[in-house]
């Protein structure tokens, strides 16, 4: 049951990004930490300043990244990570309609993290991110956190941002594991951005965390699950193509999961969205 569409994902995950200030509060967290790397000078001295984007999408954060750098920094070379097609071809869209960018050095490549590790990369990056990928990750390939920070320059950063534990499309995913995932999809991690940290810890990396609150307006998944908007959200929430379609009867049970907690704002239901962000910043080879 789990999609097999990229076109489909690309459309659904359009549609939750609409409903959803997530991007917009990521953007506030992600300018503090730039701010920062700014006001500690910590680029004084390097020719090019390298960002590495792990499962990149259509690009917005690694354009936000590049517009906040070039306060500081004139030479920037981004390589994005990111096997879907059509989220490559969007983030070169992005980047041709920003005329801010025409300086920037894109190196776009359509491979996941770990095809691209199989070989020893041949530059090391200042920023590394990975926002909201690591879902995507069996449990026995969660080690390209090690591999990203041994990719970092000394006093990089490796920016990761993961829902947290109470974020209510985790919890869904999460209580739904069986009816919504293939045999084989079940390897992969529903891991939240809480189990990160026992990660990380154990690790032996230093680290600083942030959560970051966010929501998702559920209205039209409730009122209208048929509609374009309610049919596309639907997909999103699940993982699973053309969900409401394919599966009614698992529709009224998840829909319970939409309304305990939820948050009435004007004609809107939402519900909680929070992440946990996390800066590892390395100190020494």
């Amino acid at each position: 049951m789990s999609i097999s569409s990229t076109e489909n994902f690309a459309s659904s995950f359009m549609e939750f990004r609409r409903m959803s200030d997530q991007n917009d509060k990521m953007k506030s967290w992600l300018k503090e930490k730039l701010d920062e790397c700014i006001e500690e000078d910590s680029l004084r001295g390097e020719d090019e300043c390298r960002i590495l984007g792990v499962g990149s999408g259509g690009g917005e954060m690694d354009c936000f990244i590049c517009e906040n750098l070039q306060k500081k920094q004139k030479n920037i070379f981004v390589r994005a990570l990111e096997p879907n097609a059509i989220e490559m071809n969007n983030f070169k869209a992005n980047v041709c309609s920003n005329k801010s960018l025409d300086v920037v050095k894109f190196d776009w490549r359509q491979v996941d993290a770990l095809d691209y590790f199989k070989e020893t990369p041949d530059k090391r990056f200042h920023i590394i991110h990975l926002f909201h990928v690591l879902y995507y990750f069996k449990e026995n390939e969660m080690n390209v956190i090690q591999q990203c920070f041994n990719q970092l320059e000394v006093g990089g950063r490796l920016l990761i941002i993961q829902a947290s534990a109470s974020n209510r499309l985790l919890c869904i995913r999460n209580a739904f594991a069986k009816e919504l995932c293939s045999v084989e999809d079940e390897k992969f991690n529903r891991i939240s951005g809480d189990d990160l940290l026992f990660r990380i810890n154990r690790l032996g990396y230093k680290y600083h965390s942030d959560s970051i609150r966010s929501s998702l307006d559920v209205s039209q998944c409730l009122a209208d699950p048929k509609s374009e908007s309610g049919s596309l959200l639907w997909d999103f929430i699940t993982g699973v193509d053309k969900f409401v379609e394919t599966s009614p009867n698992l529709v009224l049970q998840i829909r319970n999961m939409l309304t305990p907690e939820r948050a009435v704002i004007g004609d809107k239901t939402c519900i909680p969205m929070d992440s946990i962000a996390i800066t590892i910043q390395k100190t020494h080879l």
